[in-house]
C-alpha cells in the first residue's frame, strides 16, 4: 500500500473501533478485505452510501430507506459480491449490513485469499453482536483461518473473554490446533493477556482430557501427551499423582519426538527419574524409539544434561 492508502485504511479501522494491527502482514491482509471491490457498479454505490449513512448516524434505524435500498440491490447481486461485502462488514462490525447479507444468502463459510472468514473477521473487530448473530445463523465455530488458527484462538489472541465463552458455548473445540500444533491454551499459557481467559481454557481442556482418560482407561497425562498438548501435559505432571512419571518420560515412552522437542523447549528436565529410577531416555530405548533416545544422547553431549 502507498502512504495515502495506508492512512485511509488506518482511519477506517479507527472509525470502526477495530483494535490496532499487530504486524505488516496482518495489515496487508485486512487491507485486502476492505479494498476488494464488487463488480456491480450500482451495488457498489448503494453499499457505500449505506455504510456511510450508518457510520455517520444519518441512516436512522435498520428499517430506514437506505437499508431497504441495500437489501433490494442484494437480490440481484452475484455470490462473489455478497461474499466480498460480508467479509468487509464483518470486519467493520456493521451488524445491520451483515444481517442484510445473511438474509440474502451470502455464504457464511466462505474464506478469502488470506483465509479470513466472516466469523474470524468479526472476532478481529471484537464485535460480540455480529459474532453472536453469525453463530445463531449456524456458522461453523471451528472454522480455521490464517496459519490454521481457529476462531477460538483468534478470540483469545484478541483478549475477548466474552467471545471465548460464546464460542465454547456453541461447541468450539478447545483442543483444536493450528498448523503448528498449538491450541488456544498454548497461547493462553505463553501470552500474558488475560488470566481469566487462561483459567477458562484450562478448565475446558481438563474436562476434555478427563473424559478421554475415562474412555481409554488411561491417565490424563498419557492423554495429553498422546494428543500433543504440551501445556496440559506439564500441568498434569505437577497436579496428578504419576509416581514421578513426567510428561517428557511419557512422550519418550510413546516415541513422540516432536512432543519431546516441545517439552524440552519448555525446559523439561531430561535427567529426572521416576520412582522406578528411569529417565526419559531409558523409556525411549526400552520401547524401541531409537530416534528419541538419540535425541537425548545428543542433547546431553551438547552440555545440556
Amino acid at each position: 500500500m502507498n502512504t495515502k492508502q495506508t492512512n485511509l485504511f488506518i482511519l477506517l479501522l479507527l472509525l470502526a473501533g477495530i483494535p490496532p494491527v499487530v504486524n505488516a502482514a496482518e495489515e496487508e491482509s485486512l487491507a485486502r478485505v476492505l479494498g476488494k471491490k464488487v463488480p456491480e457498479e450500482e451495488l457498489k454505490k448503494v453499499a457505500l452510501a449505506t455504510e456511510m449513512a450508518l457510520l455517520t448516524g444519518l441512516g436512522g434505524t435498520p428499517e430506514c430507506s437506505v437499508i431497504e435500498s441495500f437489501s433490494r440491490q442484494l437480490k440481484t447481486a452475484s455470490p462473489e459480491s455478497k461474499r466480498t461485502l460480508l467479509w468487509r462488514y464483518s470486519l467493520l462490525g456493521n451488524f445491520s449490513m451483515v444481517k442484510c447479507l445473511v438474509e440474502a444468502n451470502a455464504d457464511l463459510s466462505a474464506k478469502n485469499e488470506d483465509a479470513w472468514s466472516a466469523l474470524t473477521l468479526a472476532i478481529r473487530n471484537r464485535n460480540g453482536e455480529v459474532v453472536q448473530y453469525l453463530c445463531d445463523q449456524g456458522v461453523d465455530v471451528n472454522v480455521k483461518g490464517e496459519a490454521g488458527r481457529t476462531a477460538l484462538i483468534e478470540a483469545y489472541l484478541n483478549n475477548q473473554l466474552n467471545l471465548v465463552e460464546l464460542l465454547l458455548g456453541r461447541g468450539a473445540e478447545a483442543d483444536a490446533k493450528d498448523e503448528n500444533g498449538n491450541t488456544a491454551l498454548f497461547f493462553a499459557t505463553h501470552l500474558d493477556i488475560n488470566a481469566e481467559l487462561r483459567e477458562r481454557l484450562w478448565k475446558e481442556q481438563d474436562y476434555l482430557f478427563t473424559k478421554k482418560a475415562n474412555e481409554t482407561n488411561s491417565t490424563k497425562l498419557e492423554c495429553a501427551v498422546r494428543f500433543k498438548d504440551c501445556p496440559m501435559a506439564m500441568h498434569y505432571e505437577k497436579t496428578e499423582n504419576n509416581n514421578g512419571h513426567t510428561a517428557l518420560m511419557e512422550a519418550a515412552r510413546q516415541g513422540d519426538l516432536r512432543m519431546v522437542e516441545c517439552l524440552v523447549a519448555f525446559r523439561a528436565d531430561c535427567t529426572a527419574r521416576d520412582q522406578d529410577r528411569k529417565t526419559a531416555e531409558q523409556y525411549a530405548r526400552e520401547n524401541g524409539h531409537e530416534d528419541v533416545a538419540n535425541f537425548f544422547e545428543k542433547f546431553a553431549a551438547a552440555g545440556n544434561g
